[in-house]
């Protein structure tokens, strides 16, 4: 691909601290679900914290949408301690009534104390 692509430099800025809008993030993310096995483990795991930040409010449903590609992408193939924010998020928006195309995490999503700190979080 183009090495100059909105994609692969969102993925740069946002592993390196870089605050994005919600069109480049979306792009970040579709990128790497494209590709999920681009970046190494540190670059992943940097990429869901960057696109799973809690100070975030003006996501898109472009944006949701194109996590849950990269959930899907990076489940099964991450530990669950990694993938487990994207989708803390992903369940957080449709309990939120969000974005109703998301296919939703497995419940094994959510196993060990990764998923617990993060059922805490989610529970009443």
């Amino acid at each position: 691909g183009d090495p100059f692509a909105a994609g692969p430099l969102a993925v740069i800025a946002l592993c390196n601290g870089v605050a994005l809008g919600p069109e480049e993030r979306a792009a970040a993310a579709g990128w790497a679900a494209e590709r999920p096995y681009a970046l190494d483990a540190e670059r992943i795991g940097r990429l869901v914290e960057a696109l799973a930040s809690p100070g975030i409010d003006d996501r898109t449903g472009s944006e949701f949408d194109a996590v849950g590609r990269l959930f899907g992408a990076l489940d099964g193939r991450c530990p669950a301690s990694v993938t487990a924010p994207l989708a803390a998020m992903l369940v957080t928006e449709a309990v939120r009534g969000g974005n109703g195309s998301l296919e939703l995490p497995r419940r094994d999503a959510f196993v060990g104390p990764d998923g617990e700190a993060i059922a805490g979080v989610l529970g009443p």
